[in-house]
């Protein structure tokens, strides 16, 4: 696959970015005015207007009258996005019984263990447009909240077998929960506080 410039990149996250993929793979094909509520863009559309053009021209989308889908490239590069960035399940789960926001996404993410203070990766998400996150940790076939529960199931049983049935867990995996009124803030969040951790153990993998 040839490399792309990805459009003008000072100009948006890379958050925005596999966001946009994401949601144009979950629901496309999607129109430009539809899409650039679902970013939150809506007063930037020529932001919107140049990311489509830029992904289109790569040949990552193709367009039609319904809007925008991805190529079959497409779907290669989100795997290939998932795979860098060692994630491996995205699922859109209704946690409102345990007192959190209905739209929540989870993100599983293989062998990636939390480097930094939970509360820090909750502000990234919050800052993403999230209501707020909770970070769990599989360890010793237990979940982890860290500094809050060191089993989930003793305090939140019903939570922690919900999880539990809806990720194949192992050793040291990691659970981002990311909840806000609006579902796609709640994978934003998700994604920022992804990023920000692959981009950490990119960094130690360096050093």
């Amino acid at each position: 696959m040839k490399k792309t410039k990805l459009g003008k990149q000072k100009k948006r996250s890379d958050v925005k970015t596999i966001l946009l993929f994401i949601i144009i793979r979950r629901e496309g094909p999607v129109g430009r005015y539809r899409l650039k509520e679902m970013l939150d863009l809506s007063h930037r559309e020529g932001l919107v207007r140049l990311m489509l053009t830029d992904l289109k021209h790569e040949g990552y989308l193709k367009t039609s009258k319904s809007g925008s889908e991805l190529t079959v490239i497409g779907h290669s590069y989100i795997e290939n996005l998932f795979e860098k960035n060692d994630i491996l399940t995205i699922k859109e789960l209704n946690l409102q019984p345990f007192g959190i926001d209905a739209n929540s996404f989870i993100i599983h993410l293989q062998n990636h263990p939390i480097p930094k203070p939970v509360v820090e990766l909750r502000d990234i998400a919050v800052k993403a447009g999230a209501s707020g996150a909770i970070i769990l940790l599989f360890k010793k076939k237990r979940l982890i909240v860290p500094t809050v529960y060191s089993d989930l199931s003793l305090d939140h049983p019903e939570l922690a077998n919900t999880l539990l049935d809806n990720f194949d867990l192992s050793e040291e995996d990691t659970l981002i929960i990311s909840f806000s009124k609006n579902k796609w803030r709640a994978l934003e969040g998700c994604l920022a506080i992804t990023l920000f951790l692959s981009k950490l153990r990119i960094n130690k993998i360096k050093n």
